[in-house]
């Protein structure tokens, strides 16, 4: 039984006791101690973490799981356990999709479309329960993401050689690479999946000016104007009349790409990018390994991923990832924020198997069941095939996964607490040279203990070899690390953070 205690803000550090009864029908009550180590030293509140974590919540999967209409009170219960068990991640991003059938597995849109005259109006009460429930059981978020694009509406010039061959048949599904959208009939609540006008249609303009200044506005009524961002894209980038189109009714909102690259400027020199999460893209890991296409020379060592200007994430395409050992879902984040991006993207929430055969095995994901919107194609795949929730009797449930990225996320926030005072000539001076020595040499003790962890040790550098940590379960690596003295090294890490946060004025931590 995984136990996690929540220890209040104020909590006096220690060691405390107790015991923790089972009980079940049919079976006798079963005892068992409790032994809790506090640590002194106080993280930051989940909503205020720097390393940047994205656990998608997808409302269809639990729609299709539990038989549960879209965005029914019962759908909407559902949706409010995933929030609240990926709380503790500090994750804080939100899809909302004025298009159905994305590369998420929406089968219609958050946003319903009224017809009216050559435009039309919106129903948006889908989307404000949505963010409702979200800022009651999530936190504030960071992103909104608002799904105007997806590869549906690329054309031949713009998709690329991966995702080329289909291109056809995505056009054939949607009937031409126009806008898909749900209708809705506001006097019997019907929906259906219609078209809109492409956006190259004269009418297009001020029907998505007007869609867009009504999201905005709801979006500025609840603080969150910032944070607005169009979405979304992948190694299929959207043709160049598109992004000009929607830079011209919003040219200060930046887009979300999430594929193999990390755009260093402007799409086409037009549109600016908000956030991005990138498989290779050029960046370096701390391994001393060189990753495929990493521009500089390789390093072992925190590049100090945490710092970066830019919101970028390390995208792990890996579709196995769920059946590694843990301790690579506890060093995720760490192998993140001491890479040279600022955290992990382009993870699910509640995003498992959820389309079933006739037998009732999980068979596909969501996305499957509107191959136009897939991001998978003839030599490539790029599907969100990840998930950190299960599903449960009545509702989603936590996994290992799920605790132990926490627990990670938690420890990537000590060591990036230590390292920013190490950064910062102040505050270093405030430590003194005995203590920030030993800051040093624990986190690179750490450093080391974390690429023994996720090793293989099998010969070889990649795909395969010992510098496969991404591609290939460590499982020796994890056998190594479970014989090692872990929770004490995680204790350690925690009182160091501790005795750094002691030497420093309030204001400065």
């Amino acid at each position: 039984m995984w136990l996690t205690v929540r220890v209040p803000a104020g909590a006096a550090p220690g060691r405390y006791e107790g015991r923790l009864t089972v009980r079940a029908e049919g079976w006798t009550p079963m005892e068992a101690p409790v032994e809790l180590w506090v640590a002194d030293f106080t993280l930051p509140d989940a909503q205020n973490y720097r390393t940047w974590v994205e656990l998608i919540q997808a409302p269809d999967v639990t729609a299709v799981e539990y038989g549960a209409p879209l965005w029914s009170d019962r759908h909407f219960e559902l949706i409010a356990r995933s929030f609240r068990l990926i709380r503790d991640s500090g994750t804080r991003i939100l899809y909302i999709p004025a298009i159905a059938h994305t590369n998420l597995g929406n089968a219609e849109s958050m946003i319903r479309w009224i017809p009216k005259g050559d435009g039309y109006t919106w129903d948006f009460s889908a989307m404000e329960r949505y963010l409702d429930l979200a800022a009651k059981e999530l936190g504030t978020p960071k992103v909104v993401v608002l799904q105007v694009w997806d590869i549906y509406m690329a054309t031949r010039d713009s998709i690329g050689k991966r995702f080329g061959p289909e291109l056809e048949q995505r056009h054939a599904a949607v009937g031409g690479n126009v806008p898909l959208v749900t209708l809705l009939d506001p006097a019997t609540k019907a929906t259906r999946n219609e078209t809109a006008p492409a956006l190259d249609d004269p009418r297009s303009k001020a029907i998505w000016g007007e869609l867009i200044r009504q999201v905005r506005e709801r979006l500025k009524a609840r603080g969150l104007a910032d944070q607005l961002m169009f979405g979304m894209f992948t190694d299929a980038v959207p043709p160049k009349e598109h992004i000009a189109f929607f830079h011209a009714l919003a040219p200060d909102v930046p887009w979300v790409q999430q594929g193999h690259h990390l755009h260093r400027d402007k799409l086409y020199g037009i549109a600016d990018f908000g956030y991005q999460a990138s498989v290779w893209g050029g960046y370096r890991f701390g391994d001393g390994l060189k990753q495929t296409n990493q521009i500089a020379p390789p390093v072992v060592g925190s590049l100090k991923g945490w710092k970066r200007p830019t919101l970028d994430a390390v995208f792990e395409r890996n579709m196995g990832l769920t059946s590694y050992p843990l301790s690579r879902w506890y060093f995720f984040p760490e192998t993140c924020v001491t890479s040279e991006l600022r955290g992990l993207g382009r993870i699910g929430a509640d995003y498992w198997q959820v389309v079933k055969d006739n037998r009732g095995r999980r068979i596909s994901w969501a996305h499957d069941r509107f191959p136009e919107g897939m991001w998978g194609g003839s030599s490539i795949g790029l599907l969100l095939c990840l998930t950190t929730l299960a599903p449960g009797e009545d509702g989603p449930i936590a996994t290992t996964h799920l605790e132990s990225l926490i627990r990670g996320v938690q420890a990537a926030e000590a060591r990036i607490f230590i390292e920013r005072a190490l950064d910062d000539g102040a505050m270093k001076s405030r430590l003194g040279p005995e203590l920030a020595g030993r800051c040093h040499a624990a986190l690179d003790r750490r450093l080391h203990d974390m690429w023994r962890a996720l090793n293989n040790y099998a010969l070889g550098l990649h795909w395969g070899g010992n510098g496969s940590w991404r591609w290939v379960p460590g499982a020796a690596g994890n056998r190594w690390y479970l014989g090692s003295d872990y929770l004490r090294a995680e204790a350690d890490l925690f009182a160091l953070a501790g005795e750094v946060q002691r030497r420093l004025p309030p204001g400065s931590r």
